[in-house]
């Protein structure tokens, strides 16, 4: 499947894997010295938030790492509270799931993605452009990265 980027901003270098690359925040790391400010998501801006956008482009591509300190950011920025929260701690959930698998630790990956699920429930169908039920239901467990994108509705 083709995936078609939401934002035009350059990709990392590497997507982090743990003990395979530079820690991106360390020295040599390609996140190193940079400071992430960014600002809250709410259902009258996340067609045009840069900074979402870029994470659900870095999620999809399998920067899996990469996409969680942007959504961390943003989750933050919304007080860690709220539907706009769930739906990035829900997709947090799912990076984390993206690291796990790659790091051949499938239980835990799948412990992430049940509670991503979980999380999902509590939403609308589709959240800040997100079907999260949909997506979760896609993926195929035997076959990381993700084969299905998180396309916006």
């Amino acid at each position: 499947m083709m995936y078609n980027r939401l934002t035009a901003e350059p990709l990392p270098p590497y997507a982090f894997l743990p003990g395979h690359h530079p820690h991106p925040e360390k020295e040599g790391g390609h996140g190193f010295g940079k400071d992430l400010e960014t600002y809250p998501i709410s259902t009258s801006n996340y067609k045009t938030h840069q900074h979402y956008l870029y994470s659900l482009d870095l999620l999809n591509l399998g920067y899996f790492w990469e996409s969680h300190v942007y959504l961390e950011a943003i989750w933050n920025e919304n007080n860690r509270k709220g539907k706009e929260a769930d739906l990035l701690k829900a997709l947090i959930k799912i990076a984390a799931a993206g690291v796990k698998f790659r790091m051949n630790m499938k239980e835990a990956a799948i412990g992430h993605l049940a509670r991503a699920k979980e999380l999902f429930t509590t939403l609308p169908n589709i959240y800040l452009g997100i079907n999260g039920i949909e997506f979760i239901e896609k993926i195929n467990l035997d076959d990381p990265p993700f084969d299905k994108y998180l396309l916006l509705n």
